[in-house]
Formats: structure tokens, C-alpha cells, sequence
């Protein structure tokens, strides 16, 4: 008998409410580079020194999404204004083991990742600063693996009681009116959530109904929100390519995190890096045969292919999922170009031959619906919009 043929994974369901403005929250442990991390992304200045808690109150910064087709786009069509995309970034205090419970700053810190649509992970290997000096760490001993795991358990712990907490009054409600298909449905799809997550597994990893999902969205779980693991390194590990923890993370990653990305980099070299001119940034990156990666980790936050995992949002394999690769989309007709990219876009009035004008005309181009032509060679120009709500600002014939 011919071998059975592998059953393929059902795609996770979506996670979150779409929208255009994208905020993602840099997390880890203290003292792990978030802070400088923080500053290389959205060439700022915070505060960023070799010990615990240097962070109290999360600072935020918007950063430019680097993308070559939208300046593409702008030389070839030259529009009146330029909306690029941009990431919301935050940087965050550190957490430490204990955080769900109040240890630390914890209660004050989980408030305001759970304000944030994504994050950034961020776990250190080095154990000395750039100048020679011991690095402190909160465990006392560098174990990235360890740290991503506290992060992870306090996150977890918080959504626990959360769920718990909403549990209870639901329970009630139900109780004195056993009639509401709509509560009972609500409770029993968070009797489910709640058994997920008390098995030690990721709200986004789980297989969910749309119902399931419309009360997960509800819910906003901090376990929901599609993660990005940056490690940061030493300079001298990141141009040889090498580090004893790099194994042991993937192998975590992999096993415990599907789909998710690791991007290792070194603050340290782009600190360096953003003190040089450009010719001289030029010289040393050609010679030490490296690259900055502060563009590909905003890139990957914004369009990152997620491998098939959730995202939180209507996009395709986005980890920030309310931003979509202006490649992504609907794809045009044949014969036919993309003009340019916009937020907000609004069809080009047509005139039909056919004589439809008038109010009743207008409110239709309003909505942006194009009316037929009955002419054949004529243009015709329509609006079409992602699930996200960016939009082509037309296509042309």
C-alpha cells in the first residue's frame, strides 16, 4: 500500500483588531541592552547604563519603515505629500522573575506591554560591556535561554489570573440566566482559553474558532502578541559569526516557538556605528564583512514572514500585523500597473458614457466604486483596499 500522505497543519487563526498605527514594546529582563537597543532604532538618546531598573517609565519613539519600492514609488510619481509606513516602538522596563506577583516594578511594567499590539524579545549573551567592564545581570550568571523562560512564565502567570479574573462574574451571569446562548458560548470558549494557557502554552499557538478568537481579541492577552527574538551579542561574537548560547536558543525556539523569528545582532557595534560618517561606516562594515541589522528587525517587525503562525491582525504573516509589505495585497489585472501607496485613498471620479452623473453618481464614487464604461478604449481607475485598510491609490490601464 502506497504510504498515507502527511496531514498538513490547519493554519492558527488571527489574533487582534487591524488598524494602521502599529505600537511593539521592546521586553526582557534588566540590564539585557533594551534600552540601547531602543536608541539605535530610533536614533534617540535614553538613558542606558550597567545596572538593573535604569528604565522606570516607558519612553516611545516612532521610526521610518524602511522600504525601497515606497521610494521607489515617490522618484517615479513624485506625489504632492509622503506618508511612509512607521513603527510606534517602546521601550519598556525590564521584568524580573516574580513581576505577575508585583516583584520588581512587575504590575506597573505588565500594564504596559499589554498596551502594545507586538513585541520585541530581547536576551543578551555577552558578559562584559564594550568597555572591558563586567556586565551585570539580574540571575547573576548569562543564560539567554533562562531569561527568555522567566519572560515568558510571567507573561503566561499574568493572562492566567486575568482570565481567571474574568472567569468568575461570567460564571454568574450564566448561572442566573441559562438562556443566554450568547454568555454561555462566551464562557465556554474562555473554560478553553483558560485550560490552554494553564498547560504553559501561548494564547497565539492554539487552535481557535472565530468565536473563540472574537472573545481572545476581547480579552487582549498579553500571550496573543506575536513575538520577535532579538539577541543581542558582543561585537567581537557578531562579526565571527559565533556564540555558545546561539544553539541552545534555536533549538528553544524551535521547539517552544513555531514560526518565530530570532535575529541576532550587537548594540555595541551599532552604537559604533552610528557615530561614524557614511564613508567611514561604509569602510568598516566592507572590511569586517558585516551588516547592521537595526533596518531588518524593523522590517521583520512590520512584514516579517511569520512562517504560518498567528499574527495579531489580518495580515498575512506579519508579526506587526496591521502593516502589510506594499507587495503583499490584492494582486492588479493583467495589464495593469500600481500607481503608489497610501493610507487613505479615494477612487478617481469616472464619467460614464451611459449618462450616469447626478447625486445618485457622486455618492457611488464616494464609496469608491468606479461606474461602468461603455466605451472600450477609455481609462478606467478603482480603488482597492487590503483587509488592513491601506489601499492602492489606484491602478491604471
Amino acid at each position: 500500500m502506497p504510504p498515507k500522505k502527511k496531514e498538513e497543519e490547519k493554519p492558527r487563526a488571527l489574533l487582534g483588531r487591524p488598524g494602521n498605527n502599529v505600537k511593539a514594546g521592546l521586553v526582557g529582563l534588566p540590564n539585557v541592552g533594551k534600552s540601547t537597543t531602543f536608541n539605535m532604532m530610533c536614533k534617540m538618546s535614553v538613558p542606558a547604563e550597567n545596572f538593573p531598573f535604569c528604565t522606570i517609565d516607558p519612553t516611545e519613539s516612532r521610526v521610518q519603515v524602511p522600504d525601497p519600492q515606497f521610494t521607489e514609488l515617490i522618484g517615479a510619481f513624485k506625489p504632492k505629500s509622503e506618508v511612509p509606513a512607521v513603527l510606534t516602538v517602546f521601550d519598556i522596563a525590564g521584568l524580573v522573575k516574580g513581576a505577575s506577583e508585583g516583584a520588581g516594578l512587575g504590575n506597573a511594567f505588565l500594564s504596559h506591554i499589554s498596551a502594545t499590539d507586538a513585541l520585541f524579545h530581547i536576551c543578551r549573551t555577552y558578559e562584559e560591556t564594550a568597555d572591558g567592564d563586567v556586565a551585570t545581570h539580574v540571575e547573576d550568571t548569562v543564560d539567554p535561554v533562562r531569561d527568555l523562560e522567566i519572560i515568558a512564565n510571567e507573561l503566561l502567570q499574568k493572562d492566567i489570573a486575568f482570565v481567571e479574573s474574568q472567569r468568575g462574574p461570567l460564571a454568574k451571569e450564566v448561572g442566573r440566566d441559562g438562556k443566554a446562548k450568547d454568555k454561555k458560548d462566551k464562557l465556554a470558549a474562555t473554560d478553553k482559553i483558560l485550560e490552554w494557557i494553564k498547560s504553559g502554552k501561548d494564547a497565539r499557538f492554539g487552535q481557535w474558532s472565530s468565536k473563540e478568537v472574537d472573545v481572545l481579541n476581547e480579552y487582549n492577552l498579553l500571550t496573543s502578541k506575536p513575538a520577535l527574538y532579538l539577541v543581542n551579542m558582543s561585537e567581537k561574537d557578531f562579526l565571527r559569526k559565533k556564540n555558545k548560547h546561539l544553539p541552545k536558543l534555536h533549538a528553544w525556539l524551535t521547539e517552544n516557538r513555531p514560526g518565530e523569528k530570532m535575529i541576532p545582532y550587537s548594540a555595541a557595534m551599532e552604537a559604533k556605528l552610528l557615530d561614524m560618517e557614511a564613508a567611514e561606516k561604509a569602510a568598516y562594515l566592507e572590511e569586517s564583512k558585516a551588516a547592521s541589522q537595526m533596518d531588518k528587525i524593523v522590517v521583520e517587525g512590520c512584514a516579517g514572514d511569520s512562517g504560518g503562525r498567528n499574527s495579531v491582525g489580518r495580515g498575512s504573516g506579519a508579526m506587526l500585523p496591521q502593516f502589510w509589505r506594499n507587495s503583499d495585497g490584492p494582486s492588479p489585472p493583467p495589464g495593469t500597473t500600481r500607481c503608489s501607496s497610501s493610507t487613505s485613498t479615494r477612487a478617481a471620479p469616472t464619467r460614464s458614457s451611459a449618462g450616469r452623473s447626478g447625486r445618485g453618481g457622486r455618492r457611488r464614487r464616494r464609496r469608491g466604486r468606479s461606474t461602468p464604461t461603455s466605451s472600450a478604449g477609455s481609462s478606467r481607475r478603482r480603488s482597492t483596499r487590503t483587509p488592513t485598510g491601506r489601499a492602492w491609490a489606484g491602478w491604471t490601464r
